[in-house]
């Protein structure tokens, strides 16, 4: 039987400012990214306001991507009236999200408390991996917190994006950020990225997650590979071009004019074959 994954967690107000809102949404999305890429198929969406709203939107971004068309997603409603309670701006992009899931699960068909009850033990029972966006301590009878411990009662996966550490948490500019980045953008999986560069998909995961360090002959091939400095990859720069090295510019110095008249032929040669 396949496994599920939801993402669920507070309101936008117990999370922090925009930006913080920011910041946990690039954080779910890395972490529903690490999921399907572990071969997670099945995504629930608690269409709550807020992070269950956001976990939805990226899974539909991500299901526009030919790696992950594949995603299947399913958003929970308490009734069938809920979007109701939303202030108009919200309740559209709400009811665009809805449009747009490949199936709805409506817990009640009307609205009463005893929806939020069965929404917690089908997710406590029902989901295998729960990614929960909460400050347990802060919030300890919020919905979120009920939902984590009835799922810690049936001893399921909890993944906790504490907002209130977002501060103490690496700047999205290391390595393992940077070698994420650039794999999704040039739109390659860590199989193919390993076998590309000759290494196991077990390496590439444990370097985007921080479990192992990359030695300098690997930064390399990984910057080659990208067409990025080194510099670039491990988050040291902005600038993403390779930069000629230092000892290059020291040796050229030292040439012989004919020989300088040599090397400024082969650059002159390369420029043009790259010339439309």
């Amino acid at each position: 039987m396949k496994k599920t994954c939801i993402c669920i967690g507070h309101e936008p107000e117990k999370l922090g400012d925009a930006n913080k809102c920011d910041e946990i949404k690039k954080l779910m999305r890395n972490e529903l990214i690490k999921q399907a890429e572990n071969g997670i198929e099945l995504f629930y969406a608690d269409m709550s306001r807020g992070v269950g709203l956001w976990a939805a939107q990226i899974i539909l971004d991500l299901k526009a991507r030919p790696e992950f068309a594949h995603l299947y997603l399913t958003a929970i409603l308490l009734y069938p009236e809920q979007t109701k309670s939303l202030l108009e701006k919200d309740r559209l992009e709400f009811e665009k999200v809805l449009l747009m899931c490949d199936e709805i699960k409506m817990i009640m068909r009307e609205k009463t408390n005893i929806a939020f009850g069965l929404k917690k033990g089908f997710i406590g029972q029902g989901i295998d991996i729960i990614i929960a966006v909460c400050d347990n301590h802060a919030y300890p009878l919020s919905t979120t917190a009920q939902e984590v411990r009835r799922a810690e009662e049936f001893k399921k996966e909890i993944i906790i994006i504490d907002p209130h550490v977002i501060e103490d948490m690496q700047e999205p500019s290391d390595f393992p950020y940077m070698l994420r980045t650039l794999r999704r953008r040039a739109e390659v999986s860590q199989t193919a990225l390993s076998e590309a560069i000759g290494y196991s998909k077990n390496i590439i995961e444990k370097y985007e997650n921080q479990r192992a360090e990359p030695c300098v002959n690997d930064l390399i091939k990984l910057a080659e590979y990208f067409e990025v400095s080194v510099d670039y990859l491990i988050g040291s720069t902005q600038i993403s071009e390779p930069i000629v090295p230092t000892q290059l510019k020291i040796d050229y110095d030292r040439l012989s004019s004919k020989e300088k008249a040599a090397v400024k032929l082969i650059i002159s040669s390369i420029a043009d074959k790259k010339s439309p």
